[in-house]
């Protein structure tokens, strides 16, 4: 029976799975890149280029995403399985030193 704040345990196979169909298809098209500057000429392959690095550097962010989102994942389990980073406990004051009242030492009054 799930309780309240925990995931599913098939959510990050999904989340994963997502990712890596991602992965996939990015590679598909690089390798479709590849087939198509063979047939095409100077103009085109020009574009097969910019195409290209625009593959890698899509290719770069996905890296980053998957690492952002497992690390964000691993704190999603810690918080829901209650394991809080420590705070720091409050810092402890001296206790505040009592001075006595002296009374003061005037001249006596005259009535």
């Amino acid at each position: 029976m799930a309780t309240k704040g925990s995931t599913k345990p098939d959510a990050t196979k999904s989340d994963g799975a997502a990712l890596d169909r991602l992965g996939g298809s990015l590679d598909a098209a690089q390798d479709a890149l590849k087939d198509l500057r063979r047939e095409l000429s100077k103009g085109g392959r020009d574009l097969i280029k910019d195409l290209d690095v625009l593959l890698r550097d899509a290719r770069k962010n996905l890296r980053g995403a998957r690492r952002t989102l497992v690390k964000d994942l691993d704190q999603v389990q810690k918080a829901a399985a209650g394991k809080r980073p420590a705070k720091r406990a409050p810092a402890k004051r001296a206790p505040a030193k009592r001075t006595t009242a002296t009374k003061p030492t005037g001249a006596a009054r005259k009535t």
